[in-house]
C-alpha cells in the first residue's frame, strides 16, 4: 500500500513538472537578440518573421510610426504636414524601402529594456539590425518615419536628434511641412527617386508628388516640371488641380488620369542620390525648388 502511495504521489509530481515546463514554453520570449529571417513585409515599420527554430512572429520597429498605406493618418501625429494623399504616398514609399532592404535577408532583433518585449497588439518590439546598422533609426534618418513619443525606449534621444535633422534637411516625408515661403500655391510635396529593384525596368516605380495647397483650382497648362539635368515635363493642355488635390506624376509611359500622370521617358528622371526639381509657370516664373538626397 505504502509502494502504491508512493507512486500516485511521484505521478501527481511529475505531471505538475511537465504542466509547469508546458507553461514555460508557451510564455518563453526571445533572447535578447535573435537571428531571424524577413518573410513578409506589412509595411515601413512592421515585418513578419521566422526564428532558427521555426517560430513565427510579428515585429514592430520599436521607438519609430511611418505613414499609414492603408487607412486614414492621425494628423496630429505630422504636425504641420495637410495633404493625407502625399502621407499616404510616403507610408508607400516607406513600405518599399523596408521591402527593399529586409524582405528575404537575415536580421537580428535587439530588444529594449525600457519599451518591453510584447506591444499591447502581441507583436514583438525591437530594433531590427542587419549587418550592424540599426534599421529602426535609419528609417528616422532617411524621413520615412518620426519618432514614436508616447512610448519610451532606450534611444529615444538619439532618435529625436536624428528626426530633428531630417526635419532640418526636408528629407523624405519633412518635405511636406509647409513654412512661410512655400505654404500657398502649388507645391513639391516628394520625390520617390530610388524605384523599387532595377530603375530600369521599373521607371514608374520613381515619380514627383505635387499638391495644391490653396482653396481655389489651378489651371496648369504650360507648367513645367525641370529636374536638374534640365529635362522639363509639362502639363497637358488644360489639366488643373482642384484646392488640396494631390497628384504623382511617373517617370515612364502610361495613361495619364486625373490623379496619376507619366513622363513618358525611356529612361529614369530622379538620380538615385541626390538631385533637384524645379516648377515654373507658365509664363516661366521658378514657383518651387525641390532638392532631395
Amino acid at each position: 500500500m505504502k509502494k502504491y502511495y508512493w507512486c500516485i504521489i511521484i505521478a501527481i509530481v511529475a505531471c505538475g513538472c511537465i504542466l509547469q515546463e508546458s507553461d514555460d514554453i508557451n510564455n518563453k520570449t526571445p533572447e535578447l537578440s535573435n537571428l531571424v529571417y524577413v518573410s513578409y513585409v506589412i509595411d515601413g515599420d512592421t515585418i513578419d518573421v521566422i526564428f532558427e527554430n521555426g517560430i513565427k512572429e510579428r515585429v514592430r520597429l520599436v521607438g519609430i510610426d511611418t505613414p499609414e498605406c492603408y487607412c486614414e493618418n492621425n494628423s496630429e501625429k505630422w504636425p504641420g504636414i495637410y495633404s493625407e494623399q502625399s502621407l499616404k504616398q510616403w507610408g508607400i514609399a516607406a513600405k518599399e524601402y523596408s521591402i527593399d532592404r529586409l524582405l528575404g535577408k537575415y536580421v537580428s532583433l535587439e530588444f529594449d529594456s525600457l519599451s518591453g518585449i510584447r506591444g499591447s497588439y502581441g507583436r514583438l518590439l525591437a530594433y531590427v539590425m542587419l549587418n550592424g546598422e540599426n534599421i529602426n533609426l535609419e528609417l528616422v534618418a532617411l524621413g520615412y518615419a518620426r519618432v514614436y513619443e508616447k512610448a519610451p525606449c532606450e534611444i529615444k534621444t538619439k532618435l529625436l536628434e536624428t528626426q530633428k535633422d531630417a526635419q532640418e534637411s526636408r528629407k523624405g516625408v519633412w518635405s511636406l511641412i509647409s513654412d512661410e515661403t512655400r505654404v500657398n500655391g502649388l507645391r513639391i510635396d516628394g520625390i520617390i527617386y530610388d524605384a523599387k529593384g532595377d530603375d530600369i525596368t521599373n521607371i514608374n516605380g520613381e515619380y514627383i508628388i505635387l499638391t495644391n495647397h490653396t482653396n481655389s483650382a489651378i489651371c496648369l497648362s504650360g507648367w513645367e516640371i525641370v529636374n536638374g539635368d534640365h529635362i522639363p515635363y509639362t502639363f497637358p493642355e488644360g489639366y488643373g488641380l482642384e484646392p488640396y488635390e494631390t497628384i504623382i506624376i511617373h517617370s515612364g509611359k502610361g495613361n495619364d488620369t486625373k490623379t496619376e500622370l507619366y513622363w513618358n521617358s525611356n529612361e529614369p528622371i530622379w538620380g538615385d542620390l541626390e538631385g533637384i526639381a524645379c516648377l515654373y509657370d507658365s509664363h516661366g516664373v521658378q514657383k518651387d525648388l525641390y532638392q532631395y538626397g
